[in-house]
């Protein structure tokens, strides 16, 4: 079973959590090129979208149309990596690496759709905005490579796989709340002798709800899930005893966690500006 992460107090997730997709569609290769400076982004801007019941096919159909028309006039919206939140949400990430970034980006947007006929985009944005409810909004997600397990550049590894979870987890701000990095660090090291074949990348909300966002990642719906867990993987390497007790510190420093299935969209992706 994939890995998992329960509190007794279960987080109303500003994702809004529905039921999980069960199943979803192959990415295909699409547009999203993250930039590439040397340096992974450090931050990310995320858009947090929810569509209302039975929002989902038309809200793919108005993102492929829209991303013929930019492919059309060979040029980007700029949005960025799309990831699929169950079955009713999106997020899409735009990869920072100040947050300077932030400022220069309306300009860049601006200059990219100079060339698209404004009739189109009102078109796609109608289209699109008809079929959201709350929550709806922003939020600045900066990058932990200490929290992250086999990442080098956080975008790339999401960009490159094809299922996964993502689990949101509010940490105790008191002292009591670094046990969960402490044995955090202990159960990495565990994964990495064992040659674990999942990868995590996570992500602090910054400028939001101040979270830690963690998505565990794989190339296939399938490998996810015929992979051991993450306890079971540990009480192989460190006996369960070991184990239960390094995972017990860990929990007991998390308020509320929920997760959910987490699908990334190349096909309605676009390249960062």
């Amino acid at each position: 079973m994939p890995p998992r992460f329960t509190a007794a107090v279960c987080l109303s997730l500003a994702f809004a959590l529905s039921s999980c997709a069960r199943s979803g569609p192959a990415s295909k290769a699409g547009t999203f090129v993250p930039r590439s400076e040397g340096t992974p982004s450090s931050y990310v801007a995320v858009h947090v979208d929810h569509l209302q019941t039975g929002g989902l096919k038309p809200f793919v159909a108005a993102r492929r149309r829209w991303l013929e028309v930019l492919a059309a006039a060979g040029t980007s919206d700029g949005r960025g990596l799309f990831l699929q939140t169950g079955d009713s949400g999106f997020l899409s990430l735009r990869p920072l690496h100040v947050l300077g970034d932030l400022d220069r980006a309306p300009a860049l947007a601006a200059s990219a759709l100079s060339s698209v006929d404004p009739l189109a985009q009102k078109a796609y944005d109608s289209a699109s905005d008809a079929l959201l409810v709350p929550p709806h909004r922003s939020e600045i997600w900066r990058y932990d490579a200490d929290l992250s397990f086999g990442v080098t550049d956080p975008i790339a590894a999401l960009s490159s796989a094809a299922w996964g979870k993502m689990t949101v987890e509010e940490i105790d701000p008191s002292p009591a709340g670094e046990a969960y990095e402490k044995a955090w660090a202990d159960i990495r090291a565990a994964l990495m002798g064992e040659s674990y074949p999942l990868v995590r990348v996570s992500y602090w909300s910054r400028f939001g709800s101040g979270n830690l966002v963690s998505l565990w990642l794989s190339k296939s719906q399938v490998e996810y899930l015929q992979t051991k867990s993450v306890e079971a993987t540990v009480a192989a390497a460190l006996g369960e005893e070991k184990a239960a007790e390094l995972f017990a510190k860990q929990h007991k420093a998390v308020l509320a966690s929920d997760s959910i299935d987490v699908i990334p969209r190349m096909d309605l992706s676009s390249k960062a500006l």
